[in-house]
């Protein structure tokens, strides 16, 4: 797509390993169904949409910018959040969980990269948030998972 400003693309090594999110690419679905599928998984395992943001939108309207089609999805599980809330009442800064969806090959390869609560959550040392940090990733990881069973994942 002529016009837009890339935003910057690590090679896929860099992008499968960084050390705040997990990401997974897939090449057989389209945005919109890679969204779909997405959700799907997410509710499968009990999170709620909280928030969404069409990035590639915003920037468009707000800048005059155009970039790849770039959603950013907010998720919570509220009995989840109300637990990490009772036992240290600051970790809200630290939610809800992020979910990006974007179009990193002009609609051919489509990246989906969820937060590691385990990084991020661990910021706290708090014993009980550490357990639930790491019972989230293996969650997240489910996401991509599933997202993969309907798809290619390169």
């Amino acid at each position: 797509m002529k016009n837009k400003d890339p935003l910057p693309q690590p090679d896929y090594k860099e992008s499968k390993e960084t050390s705040y999110c997990l990401s997974r690419r897939f090449s057989n679905l389209t945005f919109d169904e890679t969204v779909a599928n997405t959700r799907q998984a997410l509710h499968d395992i009990g999170f709620e949409i909280i928030s969404e943001m069409k990035m590639h939108e915003y920037f468009k309207q707000r800048l005059s910018k155009d970039i790849n089609r770039y959603t950013l999805i907010g998720v919570c599980k509220a009995e989840l959040a109300y637990e990490l809330l009772q036992t240290e009442n600051k970790l809200g800064v630290l939610l809800p969980c992020n979910i990006v969806i974007q179009d990193v090959k002009d609609g051919q390869l489509i990246e989906v990269s969820l937060i590691d609560a385990a990084v991020s959550w661990g910021l706290s040392k708090n014993t009980i948030v550490s357990q639930k940090a790491k019972e989230v990733k293996e969650k997240f990881k489910s996401i991509l998972d599933k997202v993969e069973q309907s798809n290619t994942s390169i």
